[in-house]
């Protein structure tokens, strides 16, 4: 489950960057029902962390205590999207060592990289 690859979510900070209007286009102007979308606070991470402080069942806040920094459980990454990086990205890669796993989150410019995936997931519910 870890050490891998790192995977994209469908989930971003909207803070207004160019690269949400190149790089992840079809994300952005995707249903709400399909993405993740967080507030911007300021242009850092610490300040994008405290915005979503309050945004439970996404494994960030309940997982971590602050970003940046290793201070996901099991001492995994904590790297909050912002500026010309702000879509997640989840696990970690091979060369990335002890702080990779299931509770690794960084920031990613939604663009191609060697060391980051995507896994398609369905969901079914009604509500859909």
């Amino acid at each position: 489950m870890n050490g891998g690859s790192s995977e994209y979510t469908a989930a971003y900070i909207n803070n207004g960057n160019a690269v949400l209007a190149t790089n992840g286009l079809e994300l952005v102007n995707a249903p709400s029902e399909y993405k993740d979308l967080y507030t911007a606070s300021g242009e850092t991470q610490a300040g994008n962390y405290a915005a979503a402080s309050t945004k439970k069942g996404d494994a960030i806040y309940e997982t971590s205590t602050t970003s940046p920094g290793f201070t996901g459980w099991f001492l995994d990454a904590s790297y909050m999207p912002y500026t010309t990086t702000p879509f997640f990205i989840r696990g970690g890669y091979q060369t990335q060592g002890t702080d990779t796993g299931l509770f690794n989150f960084a920031m990613a410019a939604g663009i191609l990289y060697t060391n980051v995936a995507i896994r398609p997931v369905l969901i079914v519910n009604s509500a859909l």
